[in-house]
């Protein structure tokens, strides 16, 4: 099993704690405690049985950060998110707070980092996901105009939240990759393993 995450996860993992410490040090060697290698190159997270593909709508998992053992991400982008490109960041996370307060917390987050200001959305929210909370916002990121925007749900007793990092020059192509990438996720998870579509795994999750 290690062996197979290992190859899963080859130059893909980073840690949320400073470079160099025994924390991290530690966070990453427990990595293999945190996921196991899935079917078709995906990653299942342990605590919550959560599937990372190893693509969204055709775009490939790059990164995986660990914040804690039961809160991790995954970063899909075409081109590893530099020259223009977007970047995706799906998250798995406990549900310590209502819905909208934690979408409140994220927009705050955007809105800080950002200096944003609120956007209409350029895509709709699924219906699988229209019990949770969306958000678009326009603003600059390194003097980079950027649109980010998120789409979260509550699924059990966890959060499932994908995140959208756009700058303008990609912003066409990226908006049509997001619409691919957020059908590709079981927003409308039931307690179930949802089947893979034919143009590849789906994320899913299975709570206990």
């Amino acid at each position: 099993m290690i062996k197979g995450l290992a190859a899963a996860t080859a130059g893909l993992l980073a840690v949320a704690m400073p470079a160099g410490s025994p924390a991290r040090a530690q966070a990453a060697i427990a990595a293999a405690d945190v996921l196991r290698a899935g079917e078709a190159g995906s990653l299942v997270h342990g605590a919550s049985r959560f599937v990372f593909p190893a693509a969204l709508g055709g775009i490939p998992r790059r990164k995986i950060t660990f914040f804690a053992t039961d809160n991790v991400a995954a970063q899909y982008t075409l081109r590893g998110g530099g020259n223009g490109d977007a970047w995706f960041d799906l998250f798995i996370y406990p549900a310590s707070l209502p819905v909208d307060e934690e979408a409140r917390s994220v927009e705050a987050s955007l809105v800080q980092s950002l200096k944003a200001v609120s956007v209409v959305a350029p895509v709709p929210i699924p219906a699988a996901a229209r019990d949770g909370k969306s958000g678009w916002f326009q603003g600059r990121l390194n003097e980079r105009s950027m649109t980010s925007g998120y789409i979260l749900v509550q699924r059990g007793k966890w959060f499932i939240k994908l995140r959208a990092s756009i700058p303008a020059e990609a912003r066409d192509d990226a908006i049509a990759r997001f619409s691919r990438a957020v059908e590709a996720i079981a927003w409308d998870w039931c307690g179930e393993v949802l089947q893979s579509r034919s143009s590849g795994v789906r994320s899913f999750a299975v709570v206990e």
